[in-house]
């Protein structure tokens, strides 16, 4: 822990807007872009999860806001991003290829 500890002050030495101290403590706050990127990755997927998961009524109004173009566009953008999933993964089955993800 001391090891994490000494990186992060050395990496924000320079930087004061990327570090603070936790009030009420002897903490400090670092900012995300301190991490790797791999890792700020990680965190950044399971926030927006965590997101989702929390108000699907948010995501439903968003949804419900986007006219046919941005629908369209929306289920291009996310079967493309299936499709690079299930390459990753190695699985060999087609691809979905029915309807808008959208439309209800």
């Amino acid at each position: 822990m001391q090891e994490l500890r000494w990186s992060l002050n050395k990496w924000t030495a320079n930087s004061p807007d990327l570090v603070r101290k936790r009030s009420g403590t002897k903490a400090f706050k670092y900012h995300i872009d301190c991490l790797p990127e791999q890792t700020r990755e990680i965190i950044k997927q399971r926030h927006y999860k965590s997101l989702i998961a929390q108000s699907p009524a948010l995501l439903e109004r968003k949804v419900q806001a986007l006219n046919d173009q941005q629908k369209q566009t929306a289920d291009a953008r996310m079967m493309l991003a299936q499709e690079v999933v299930r390459l990753q993964q190695g699985r060999h089955d087609p691809p979905h290829r029915g309807g808008d993800l959208y439309r209800r």
